[in-house]
């Protein structure tokens, strides 16, 4: 799936102890089947937007019971709205996998399982990987939605919101601060799913940002620097962890995106076989980096 090299660390005016390198892997085309849409499902209440963002999903093509993602997307309006649903590979923004045309009646949800879509290219480990953009031909905010991750095997299911892309509610940032549970009950640990606003397709070792680890006392723990090759993955809290250096059980991980580059953090707390929880990361954009102290 992946490969997570750690390079020296670099010297500059933020404490970096580390690089965490994230490299893709090769992929293959595997056709999947067609089946009906799934159940409907309840949007949060929340602004309708024009365009909407699955920001990243997985599905096991080899275990039936596996993994898999799904999304459900509203029309808000009194009118029927023909809608367009684009699927991405993960380093591919400059052009959807496949894309899809559908009509929506007044208030109608469609809901999509991602493992009953064709053609979504897999990774050689069997796992198809991506993300979905869902918009509508005009700017009106007429959308909203939410998607899940289901592992009925694992026997847990997370969920969120979709992103809004466009519209006044803009979701995407830069810096993102986020839980983050290393032991306890959630012995699973905590994966992050990052997704990067990047019209063009990365290369190898593009730095995409840095991350800081901090304990609930809000002592730094380790930082270092995050370098991908993909606009959209996932991310385990034990991959950040460096050698001889002891982690934290619980605390926050700051991401702050570089060169002005925007995206979106998402991730699951997961307690093994057991439960799970899903939770969208905090944007700090609007949070200043240094305060003076009030006299």
């Amino acid at each position: 799936m992946f490969r997570l090299n750690r390079l020296a660390p670099s010297i500059g005016s933020r404490p970096r102890v580390a690089a965490l390198l994230v490299l893709a892997s090769l992929f293959a085309l595997l056709p999947l089947a067609a089946s009906p849409l799934a159940a409907q499902t309840a949007p949060e209440a929340v602004e309708p937007t024009a365009d909407l963002l699955l920001p990243y999903f997985e599905v096991d093509t080899l275990n039936g019971t596996g993994r898999s993602t799904l999304f459900a997307v509203r029309n808000e309006t009194n009118i029927a709205v023909d809608v367009i649903v684009r699927y991405y590979e993960v380093n591919l923004p400059q052009l959807p996998q496949r894309t899809e045309r559908v009509t929506l009646a007044s208030k109608e949800t469609l809901t999509q399982n991602l493992r009953f879509v064709p053609d979504l290219r897999v990774d050689e480990d069997g796992i198809a990987r991506g993300y979905v953009v869902i918009s509508t031909d005009g700017a009106e905010p007429v959308l909203q939605g939410d998607w899940f991750r289901i592992d009925f095997a694992g026997n847990f299911a997370t969920g969120d919101r979709l992103v809004q892309l466009t519209g006044s509610d803009l979701e995407l940032c830069q810096r993102w601060s986020a839980r983050f549970f290393n032991g306890g009950a959630f012995d699973g640990g905590a994966t992050f799913f990052l997704w990067l606003d990047s019209p063009l397709s990365l290369t190898f070792g593009t730095t995409v940002g840095f991350y800081s680890v901090y304990d609930e006392q809000g002592s730094l723990a380790f930082s270092g620097e995050l370098q991908a090759d993909r606009v959209a993955f996932a991310l385990r809290f034990t991959d950040l962890l460096l050698p001889l250096i002891p982690a934290p059980d619980f605390g926050t991980v700051e991401f702050e995106f570089a060169d002005e580059l925007d995206g979106y953090v998402t991730g699951v707390l997961d307690a093994t076989n057991r439960y799970s929880v899903g939770f969208s990361a905090s944007c700090v954009d609007d949070v200043p980096l240094f305060l003076q102290p009030v006299e």
